[in-house]
């Protein structure tokens, strides 16, 4: 009597993403909070002054990041609780740009190109966009790595 067995791994489709969401979760989340610390990604945010880290500051930004997950989604936001005395939520400025009002009458002082400026009035201006809410190329990567392995899982097979 010949008897033979052949063994194989084949791919099986599953429908429970629950662990995977869990770690993209995480894995947007470190990505935000990275893009606060560094002060933007992939380029820093340009500022005229010591500040390196722009978006670190006080550090109501780094924490009011918050997540979120079910069963089929995970959400990274900011928290209501990041706004100024006046009640202004910062982050849909720096997500959509801001309109600056134009100020008279008001004594303002500003160090340009190392030299001390006094003033009374400024024009108004646009403030340009900087969205720090962006998932990098190796985020989203990963992100998908972590979706393909939780879909496509293996299983093994054998056949006498």
């Amino acid at each position: 009597m010949v008897e033979f067995q052949v063994i194989n791994k084949i791919p099986v489709l599953t429908s429970d993403l629950s662990v995977a969401i869990q770690k993209i979760e995480q894995i947007m989340l470190s990505s935000v909070q990275l893009n606060i610390m560094m002060g933007g990604r992939p380029d820093a945010f340009k500022t005229k002054g010591n500040n390196s880290t722009p978006l670190v500051g006080t550090g109501r930004m780094y924490k009011g990041i918050k997540s979120a997950h079910t069963v089929d989604s995970a959400t990274v936001f900011v928290d209501s609780s990041v706004v100024s005395k006046t009640g202004f939520f910062y982050p849909k400025s720096l997500n959509d740009g801001a309109s600056v009002p134009e100020v008279d009458g008001k004594l303002m002082v500003f160090e340009i190109d190392g030299h001390t400026v006094f003033t009374y009035h400024r024009k108004a201006y646009h403030r340009n966009a900087f969205p720090f809410m962006l998932f990098q190329a190796e985020d989203k990567i990963r992100i998908m790595e972590a979706l393909a392995g939780a879909i496509f899982q293996t299983k093994q097979v054998s056949f006498s």
